[in-house]
């Protein structure tokens, strides 16, 4: 009995002996499968971290860009490379700009609207980010009242319309972006003509072309795009037209900011 019993404590303390041996043995085997997955997920933070480096320094880049246009135009009044014309006791800060993606391309465009001047000399600029050549480009010259649309189309306002009043349909154009040009392209600019606009002495219109007046309503609308004939619609057709481009979309509002040196350094801060 009491060898059994020096037995069974001998058995028990190579039991423990051998477990706690295998323990450590097995231990150690896992031991370098975690440092691995350590390794693994540093490499993987480190890769996340170097893409996301290389889209922020693209997009500083642009803000950079945006950042000369913007200035230059504050300092020098120089927008495209022309020389602007500011109205008599007009204020150059009263201009405003946005930066915003308005063509959805996943990167944000700069929007210009410059109104101190005179009629003609007003103008609206959308400038983008050309990360293949490394550069800023325009992308739409319009009016500078302009409607920006969650489905990529924008839309501006004529600034001057001739016998035009609030129960009249204001001039406009609409603009569509072509992604293999990288720019807007004006699909016309719209406008609404009475019969009777003929007749005012104080201004020179064609004569009503009664022949394209199908419903006899006396009204239709004149479709021109840049260098072509125009195009006259009825209601129905010219409500086609529109929905074309703009049925179900919503425009958006777009945060725009006066002219100062503080606005501008505040929204080209790189990020």
């Amino acid at each position: 009995m009491k060898r059994v019993t020096q037995f069974t404590k001998i058995f028990i303390i190579a039991t423990i002996t051998c477990a706690t041996l295998i323990g450590c043995e097995t231990k150690g085997k896992t031991e370098p499968s975690t440092t691995k997955k350590t390794e693994t997920s540093q490499n993987n933070k480190q890769s996340k971290s170097t893409k996301n480096n290389s889209s922020t320094k693209k997009t500083n880049k642009a803000l950079v860009g945006y950042k000369t246009i913007l200035t230059r135009l504050h300092n020098e009044h120089i927008l495209g490379d022309k020389e602007v014309k500011l109205a008599e006791s007009s204020d150059i800060e009263n201009n405003q700009y946005a930066i915003y993606d308005v063509d959805k391309d996943g990167q944000d465009e700069l929007i210009v609207l410059f109104t101190t001047a005179d009629n003609e000399y007003v103008q609206g600029k959308i400038y983008g980010y050309d990360s293949k050549n490394g550069e800023v480009v325009e992308k739409m010259s319009c009016y500078p009242s302009v409607h920006v649309y969650d489905n990529g189309v924008i839309c501006d306002d004529v600034t001057v319309a001739l016998n035009r009043s609030a129960d009249r349909l204001w001039p406009y154009g609409v603009w569509k972006y072509d992604s293999t040009q990288k720019k807007y392209i004006n699909q016309g600019y719209v406008s609404e003509i009475f019969a009777d606009d003929s007749e005012t002495e104080s201004e020179e219109l064609d004569q009503f072309p009664t022949d394209k007046d199908k419903d006899n309503d006396k009204i239709l609308y004149v479709i021109k795009k840049d260098n072509s004939d125009m195009t006259f619609l009825d209601k129905d057709e010219y409500e086609k037209w529109h929905d074309g481009f703009l049925k179900d979309a919503k425009e958006i509002k777009i945060n725009y900011k006066n002219l100062t040196l503080k606005n501008i350094n505040d929204s080209c801060k790189e990020q």
